[in-house]
């Protein structure tokens, strides 16, 4: 009877490749990648004063629900008043907005949010936590607690601690992160590099926000940020036609594949000792990790996909793709194409209004 190979045996095989080309270690912590996405969202929001983002995560750290600070749906932002200061309070925005945790909450792209975390810019509202603690959510992780001497903090206190809801403060290490569109890369920067827009009309709302497509690009990117390979990190997101993203994903290992153990090197002679025989690109990803239908969705990804992930965008109904690097005339691409074609399913380039976005986690503090 012939060898078998066995999983204890390939581990024990791989185990013995140089740490270099199993795995990148400067990834970005989940804590810290979720919030990240929270201030990543608030670049949406017309708020010129105060911009807050939220997004909420389940118990398998997938992202179920993300909103930012803003006029209710069908309201017209400049229709409404942004000021925080007339003497007539119905001219000003507090009667009207919606906070981030409300939307991340109603924006969920699952039917049950119970025992997910919310990560949010700001230590919620009492209007937010009556939300929040109604929709089952187990624990608030937040970053900035500058109004928690108002009366709306405390009872927001009061209330989480009496229903049990964990709550903490996140502290970065750093003081942001920079977006680039062209290098396609998420890097570290101190906040004396970042520009922020500051608004000269608090009646109307910010003009340059983050178009639509540059913000589902830029969250590509700042997901690939959770990638372990060494050589390539990839992001992609679903979205479906309100503009609700309903799946996020990186390039990595199949769940319960350790990324330390399988070989991310491409280069070695044995094909076994290279990733391209497990890693799981960030489009299929993406796809697999929808809490909703992806039928009628756009998919957002970096990199134009390969044949294996334009056959899962095909399958799942995925109506058109939208990357940001243009593709290169590899075997893999011109497969790709020709499926989508005969699928019609649409393709297109996307260049980005700015070339770089800031994440300054210093900002709300202000």
């Amino acid at each position: 009877m012939g060898d078998t190979c066995t999983e204890s045996s390939l581990v024990h095989g791989l185990s013995n490749l140089n740490v270099n080309e199993r795995i990148r270690d400067d990834y970005i912590m989940w804590d810290e990648y979720f919030m990240s996405i929270a201030f990543l969202v608030s670049n949406r929001s017309k708020d010129p004063s105060t911009q807050v983002g939220a997004c909420i995560v389940n118990d398998k750290n997938r992202i179920v629900g993300q909103g930012y600070n803003g006029m209710p749906r069908r309201c017209r932002d400049n229709a409404f008043p942004w000021d925080k200061t007339n003497p007539n309070p119905l001219e000003t925005k507090y009667f009207y907005v919606c906070h981030a945790e409300m939307n991340a909450i109603f924006n969920k792209n699952c039917a049950d949010i119970s025992n997910c975390k919310i990560y949010t810019v700001l230590f919620p509202c009492n209007q937010c936590t009556k939300t929040i603690i109604q929709s089952g959510i187990s624990e608030v992780v937040y970053m900035c607690d500058k109004n928690k001497n108002k009366p709306e903090a405390i009872a927001s206190m009061k209330m989480l601690e009496a229903a049990k809801v964990k709550c903490r403060q996140l502290k970065f290490t750093v003081d942001g992160f920079k977006i680039d569109f062209k290098q396609f890369v998420c890097l570290q920067c101190p906040a004396n590099t970042i520009v922020q827009e500051r608004s000269k009309d608090g009646l109307r709302g910010r003009e340059n926000c983050l178009p639509w497509r540059d913000y589902f690009l830029a969250l590509s990117i700042l997901v690939a940020k959770r990638s372990k390979c060494p050589d390539q990190q990839l992001g992609a997101c679903v979205v479906n036609d309100e503009n609700c993203i309903v799946g996020q994903g990186y390039n990595g290992m199949p769940m319960k594949c350790s990324d330390k153990v399988f070989p991310w090197g491409t280069d070695s002679t044995n094909p076994l000792e290279n990733k391209f025989l497990y890693e799981c690109h960030a489009e299929l990803n993406a796809i697999l990790n929808s809490g909703l239908k992806t039928k009628g969705c756009v998919m957002y990804t970096i990199t134009f996909p390969c044949n294996e992930c334009a056959k899962a965008i095909i399958q799942s109904g995925i109506r058109k793709v939208v990357y940001l690097s243009k593709p290169k005339k590899e075997p893999e691409v011109v497969a790709a194409k020709r499926m989508f074609q005969a699928a019609k399913v649409k393709y297109r380039q996307h260049k980005p209004k700015q070339q770089v976005v800031y994440l300054d986690f210093k900002s709300i503090e202000g």
